[in-house]
């Protein structure tokens, strides 16, 4: 839905840009997505398109999101074992306050950093810095758990370890090739992917 919103947006301002295309750079910061699909076109020409991207998605998207299988139950388990969670998310506003409404794991959480809190979004690591500070926590204690290679990159940019799942449309080799020291089918798996690589 995300991409869809994209393509829509791009569509308008006379831009047809494949699924594909979006779907390589799903993940990363807007910014820097536009400045590699278009990066001949002005800041003031992507900022446009970026905006009505996130209103188009906001109006015609937003509530038919549903959140994938297992994620509480995850969660709990993790937070079972003692573990220090944050939530870290290039996602604001409206669209963060919506998604945390669904997901409903607010309690489970020790932290929540998000893209009001930082500049530029993954894979610049600046929200996982944010992040670490708010849990008080060391890099090299830490896992990021994401499904793009954007978070993959985020998370070897300060040193942290990062586990994949395949619910973001990346094959399994793209994460590792990001660094991922492990890849899962679904967020069920991520407790198990935490003890095979020893965190």
């Amino acid at each position: 839905l995300t991409l869809k919103s994209w393509r829509e947006a791009l569509h308008v301002f006379g831009w047809t840009v494949e699924t594909e295309v979006l779907q390589a750079c799903s993940g990363m910061d807007g910014g820097d997505l536009l400045e590699m699909i278009l990066p001949t076109q002005s800041n003031l020409d992507r900022q446009a398109v970026r905006e009505l991207q996130g209103k188009l998605f906001e109006e015609r998207y937003l509530h038919d999101i549903r959140p994938f299988p297992h994620v509480r139950t995850t969660v709990e388990q993790l937070r079972d074992n003692n573990r220090t969670i944050a939530l870290a998310t290039d996602c604001k506003g409206d669209t963060l306050a919506h998604y945390r409404k669904i997901l409903q794991i607010d309690d489970l959480l020790h932290a929540i950093s998000c893209g009001d809190d930082v500049a530029e979004g993954k894979p610049n690591p600046a929200l996982l810095i944010h992040a670490l500070h708010k849990l008080d926590a060391c890099a090299a204690d830490s896992v990021l758990i994401g499904d793009t290679p954007y978070d993959a990159l985020a998370a070897a940019a300060v040193g942290v370890s990062s586990v994949g799942t395949l619910t973001g449309g990346f094959a399994a080799e793209d994460l590792r090739r990001a660094g991922c020291l492990e890849t899962v089918p679904s967020l069920a798996h991520v407790p198990a992917a935490l003890k095979a690589i020893g965190a």
